[in-house]
């Protein structure tokens, strides 16, 4: 276990040494995370507005971003006191991160393997191509990356709840769930379904075997009612994301069709390195998976497979060898029907995701086989081959890697240093809906440049009139306006659902989005005012809060009921006590 952990740390080395670097979302997370302490600051633990994104022009990034992966990067800052650069605080975190999801994929795989076949499948996890390489360091996908470390906790949770009927199991899968649904809601949808399968297969698979334990129907009720609480307490996050979607710039999303990203086409080193790249990894892990298969079979038509557990029979394997080929089919653009309207799965942007259900479950095919199969030679020989797989994935990501830091100096952080982190510019999906913004940088600055780096906070773009003062405030406006007709006066905010008005006198003014660059916008009548202009939570806001509230409240009282019902069950199990025994005990 101590080498696989060495040998873990060897590929975050240059993380630890040059920080967070270049990638294509690496940007993001610095903006989101200097916008969320300075929210933090500000007394907001749970911000949805950024007022100082965009140039101190705002995003509604925070109403639609999941908070997991920016909340753990502020907490690993508050850890070190503030004193790291923010480069390093990310990649720390990204390490602990990649730390934890070995150690959790370790669990998992010790309910079916040995612990050394199991520490080196959490080494496998963590060190996997599509999870370090590609989200860590080439995308910088923050978010996805996180999502690794709740899987094979969820996976464990439930199959450990499944031979034990603890209670504790049931917790850890509730805050597991919860956890994915705060990480990655995409993950979510990919991984909901896999699991889903899992349960209902060793569930009945544990009924026919008479296994003890609550009934069927108990246990699966159980389990699902506490999985939808959890989901529900994350309703705070994606109860406001879902309904307000269409208020932003999300068509950016969708620039680039989800078939166009389909894999084993257009294949190519030069010009489509990344798909070429994705196509190899998903290449290997089918070509394992059938391999994996394939000693299986063979053993079981030798009747060399030893008796079979939860989660081990013929009938699991099977399942996760049919997941991969369903996910290679996806990858590939076949049963493209599952991808469009109104499948909820049209969102998935990039069929490449599936990797990280594909990495999961390959792993775990490992180690139910190696559960199965209890002799040496066959144990040797699939080691051999695996071993032999996995040490030329480590030499292709040690190339990939000295190939990004070669020439990379440690000193000049140069996303720190770029326009886009130095202007807080978000993401196109989070421009203001509607305004003519350019999505490439280069382009944006530019027409954003009047605007930039004015001190104007404030200013009339109808009628007569002048701004007499402004305060601002962390986005809270107040200004002294004289009209002599009536005005709009824009504030330097973009427009989102949430802006409130209000004059002297306190009426509520509406506010629009009446510029082209779609500034918030009021208008007063003739006169001298003071208005305030502010954001409060949208109605949708409380109702997620109150869902959530009201969810994990229910999640705790089922969880309480049923560890109750439970040692209930156990003292009615318990044998009567001697009086002897009796008199012992007292």
């Amino acid at each position: 276990m101590l080498a696989c952990g060495v040998v873990l740390l060897a590929l975050f080395a240059p993380a630890l040494v040059f920080g967070a670097r270049a990638s294509d979302d690496i940007p993001w997370h610095f903006i989101w995370l200097q916008s969320y302490l300075d929210a933090v600051r500000h007394g907001e633990l749970y911000p949805r507005w950024m007022p100082d994104a965009m140039a101190g022009m705002g995003s509604p990034a925070f109403y639609f971003y999941p908070p997991f992966a920016t909340m753990f990067f502020a907490l690993v800052d508050m850890i070190f006191l503030h004193q790291l650069p923010l480069a390093y605080v990310i990649a720390v975190s990204a390490c602990a991160m990649g730390l934890a999801s070995a150690a959790f994929f370790y669990s998992w795989a010790r309910n079916f393997a040995s612990v050394r076949v199991s520490a080196l499948l959490g080494l496998a996890y963590a060190a996997a191509p599509y999870h370090l390489l590609t989200d860590y360091y080439n995308r910088g996908a923050l978010g996805e990356y996180a999502a690794y470390v709740w899987v094979p906790l969820i996976f464990h949770a439930a199959h450990r709840y499944l031979v034990t009927a603890g209670v504790r199991w049931l917790a850890l899968l509730a805050a597991a769930v919860t956890g994915l649904f705060f990480t990655h809601l995409l993950s979510a949808m990919i991984v909901g379904p896999v699991i889903a399968a899992y349960v209902l297969l060793a569930l009945f698979g544990r009924q026919r075997r008479g296994n003890a334990g609550p009934g069927i129907t108990v246990t699966l009720a159980s389990m699902v009612a506490v999985a939808l609480l959890a989901v529900g307490v994350a309703g705070l996050y994606f109860i406001p994301a879902l309904t307000l979607f269409d208020a932003a710039n999300t068509a950016a999303l969708y620039a680039r069709p989800i078939e166009a990203t389909r894999l084993f086409a257009r294949l190519s080193v030069h010009d489509n390195p990344v798909v070429t790249r994705y196509t190899l990894f998903a290449a290997i892990y089918l070509a394992l998976t059938a391999y994996l298969l394939a000693e299986y079979l063979r053993a079981r038509r030798r009747a060399a497979v030893a008796p079979a557990g939860l989660g081990t029979s013929g009938a699991t394997v099977l399942m996760w060898t049919v997941v991969t080929a369903l996910c290679g089919l996806f990858m590939w653009g076949k049963l493209g029907f599952v991808f469009e309207a109104p499948s909820p799965y049209r969102s998935l942007q990039f069929l490449s995701r599936l990797l990280i259900v594909v990495e999961f479950v390959l792993l775990t095919l490992v180690a139910v086989v190696f559960a199965v199969l209890p002799a040496p030679a066959e144990r040797q020989r699939i080691a051999s081959v695996l071993l032999l797989v996995f040490a030329g994935l480590l030499v292709y990501q040690a190339l990939a890697l000295f190939k990004k830091f070669e020439h990379m100096p440690i000193a000049v952080n140069e996303v720190a240093l770029s326009p886009r982190v130095q202007y807080r510019i978000t993401p196109p999906e989070y421009y203001p809906k509607g305004a003519p913004f350019a999505s490439a940088v280069d382009q944006l600055l530019p027409q954003l440049a009047p605007h930039l780096d004015a001190s104007e906070q404030a200013w009339i773009v109808d009628g007569s009139g002048r701004i007499e003062t402004v305060a601002q405030s962390h986005g809270d406006f107040v200004l002294r306006v004289t009209a002599a007709t009536a005005v709009s006066v824009a504030i330097r905010q973009f427009y989102f659902p949430g802006w409130v008005a209000q004059d002297q006198q306190g009426r509520r003014l509406p506010v629009t989005a009446a510029t082209p660059f779609r500034f918030a916008t009021v208008q007063v009548g003739a006169g001298t005012h003071t208005l305030r202009i502010a954001r409060e939570p949208l109605p949708v806001e409380g109702w997620a809060k109150k869902l959530s509230s009201l969810s994990l409240a229910l999640l705790l009282m089922v969880l309480g009921a049923l560890g109750w019902a439970a040692r209930r069950r156990a003292s009615r199990a318990a044998p009567a006590m001697s009086p002897a025994t009796l008199n012992r005990s007292r």
